[in-house]
């Protein structure tokens, strides 16, 4: 039996009514611990995860965030949301069917609820469930190398952005009728093509949203804490990064699980096993009912568990556990060099160029794609290493120390980890970005978080280029405001190698490859 109330209007602060529902385990008169989700994205959405949640008995409270589907006020995407939270976790403590321990849990942009609920009203809070975590404008529309990610921006916005409900699918249908309107610019100037009136697109761009949850507030989460990320996901940074601040300034910390798989956005509630063009097996899938549930018995339990990290290592196909992530490693150094070479000693000096035209970027892929048919482009260059005698397991985040110049005012330089397959196919191990007016040579790239074992025959490669469009927004190569111009000018760039200016990758490997079972 499940006792549901829908539709209650809950007070923000300022006395707008917060659209509310509540499902209770049995006939709703005992206390039982509360799991709390605010989301942006309509809380009917989540009518059968409340009756199961009250069929475990936990009752489960859902409400939709100020401005969203049948919320009072407007919308403006993270601000509003620590008070709002706040005020919804104070009500569920009041109510007689609350037991006093609340679990908050979100994905995506519901996390940073999550997140601002925990700091706000963490006596409250017992237990805190991040996926994706989406925690702000410029945390999300930008990547580590502070270039804005375009296509995600301009889709996100569209579909989401500026409306009480969302427009689902017209991202996708616009972009199959107009395939070429990122190329749009200035990049500010996107809305005017785009299908619906956006006045406050340019948001992220000015950094109109401040950042609501601080590392410090972080570290002082006292909470049990369960981090699930996706490697193909753009935001496993963030779950990382969470994962190492969280509980830091406690001694002794409180406890933390990390689980980190094959996945995209939709982490383990994805369908499939296959990403792009790799299939991760049946061991990659994690029924994400039996992990919640475990979590959240261990959680609010007497005993709620050691620190614990579980990540699928691609290639292996087969699951890495211990207490930390990344575990220890050994850097393994590979330099380019003359003749497109990749080698573990740096050789004789030398340079190479290409030319870099933001009117013709080097295009995307999508994740897990085989990039072979781009290998032949002109606007980049490629060092490959002999096949590898061993397979090589690396784990953490790869870095490029890049010794390059330009005749450009500025430009970006792109720098891509490849594994070359005997069979032909080519697949992005990871990749990062340098904006050159950020810096100066030599360039320190970090590339992606990763755990992926390359087996014996493969070969590693390092592509160098100038664009990863439209994911990443071009550098016009004018040395102006690349969001707010539209002149372009093309480039060349030269890549230095040799023992005077050594540009090089260094891996984090595991002493003993993490290979199939």
């Amino acid at each position: 039996m499940t006792a549901v109330r829908a539709n209650l209007r809950v007070a923000a602060p300022d006395g707008a009514g917060l659209a509310t529902d509540v499902y209770l385990p049995g006939d709703g008169s005992t206390a039982a611990p509360v799991v709390v989700t605010r989301t942006a994205y309509d809380r009917s959405a989540h009518l059968h995860e409340g009756l199961g949640w009250a069929g475990h008995g936990y009752a489960f409270v859902v409400q939709d965030v100020r401005g969203r589907y049948d919320s009072d006020g407007a919308w403006r995407p993270y601000r509003a949301e620590r008070a709002d939270g706040a005020a919804l976790a104070d009500w569920i403590a009041a109510q007689p069917w609350c037991d006093g321990r609340l679990v908050a849990l979100g994905g995506s942009y519901s996390a940073y609820t999550a997140w601002t609920m925990a700091v706000e009203r963490p006596a409250l809070v017992a237990g805190l469930v991040s996926l994706g975590p989406a925690m702000g404008l410029a945390r999300v529309k930008f990547d580590r190398s502070g270039i804005l990610r375009l296509a995600e921006h301009a889709a996100w916005w569209l579909e989401r952005a500026e409306a009480r409900t969302s427009r689902t699918g017209i991202a996708a249908a616009m972009f199959a009728a107009e395939p070429d309107l990122l190329r749009h610019l200035p990049v500010a100037g996107l809305p005017e093509r785009m299908w619906a009136r956006l006045e406050r697109w340019g948001d992220a761009l000015d950094d109109g949203a401040p950042e609501a949850v601080t590392d410090a507030e972080i570290a002082r989460v006292a909470a049990a804490t369960l981090h699930v990320g996706g490697w193909y996901d753009l935001l496993v940074d963030e779950t990382l990064h969470q994962w190492r601040q969280t509980g830091a300034a406690h001694a002794p910390r409180p406890p933390r699980s990390l689980l980190i798989g094959p996945w995209e956005h939709d982490l383990c509630w994805s369908p499939s096993t296959v990403v792009g063009d790799r299939d991760h097996g049946p061991e990659s899938r994690v029924p994400p009912g039996p992990l919640l549930l475990d979590w959240l018995e261990r959680a609010l339990g007497d005993r709620p568990g050691d620190t614990s990290a579980r990540v699928f290592v691609a290639g292996a196909g087969r699951w890495w556990t211990g207490e930390q992530w990344p575990p220890e490693t050994v850097p393994s150094t590979w330099y380019t060099g003359a003749g497109g070479t990749l080698a573990r000693e740096a050789a004789g000096d030398a340079a190479d160029g290409y030319r870099y035209d933001p009117a013709d970027p080097y295009p995307s892929a999508d994740p897990g794609a085989d990039r072979s048919a781009l290998q032949d482009r002109a606007d980049a260059l490629r060092y490959t290493a002999e096949p590898l005698t061993e397979p090589v397991t690396i784990a953490g985040a790869p870095t490029v120390t890049l010794h390059a110049t330009t005749t450009a005012p500025g430009t970006d330089f792109v720098a891509r980890l490849l594994e070359c397959r005997p069979g032909g196919a080519v697949l992005a191990i990871a990749q990062g970005a340098v904006d050159t007016g950020r810096g100066h040579p030599p360039y320190h790239i970090e590339l992606d978080h990763v755990a992926v074992t390359v087996p014996a025959g493969a070969r590693l490669r390092l592509e160098l280029t100038s664009s990863d469009f439209p994911q990443l927004a071009r550098n016009l190569n004018t040395g102006a405001d690349r969001y707010r111009t539209a002149a372009l000018a093309a480039a060349v760039q030269t890549v230095h190698s040799g023992r005077s200016a050594p540009t090089a990758v260094t891996l984090p490997v595991l002493e003993t490859p993490w290979t199939p079972a």
